[in-house]
């Protein structure tokens, strides 16, 4: 985020993310998943507001909690 403050970087960002039900899984079956899943989602909030494109992939869109 500081090289994207300081305006070292001259090109645009894109972030790829394959298969992100495993980072998001819609069954919160523990708490350290449901805490993991927040602080991912706050993380991606911070990326998207810097202007950060993201791509997230899953074959099945039901089993994603975001």
């Amino acid at each position: 985020m500081r090289a994207l403050k300081s305006g070292k970087v001259n090109k645009p960002i894109l972030v790829c993310i394959e298969e992100i039900k495993y980072l998001l899984p819609k069954s919160g079956g523990s708490s350290y998943e449901e805490q993991l899943s927040n602080i991912f989602r706050g993380i991606m909030a911070t990326i998207r507001s810097h202007n950060v494109n993201i791509v997230a992939t899953t074959q099945s869109y039901n089993d994603v909690n975001g």
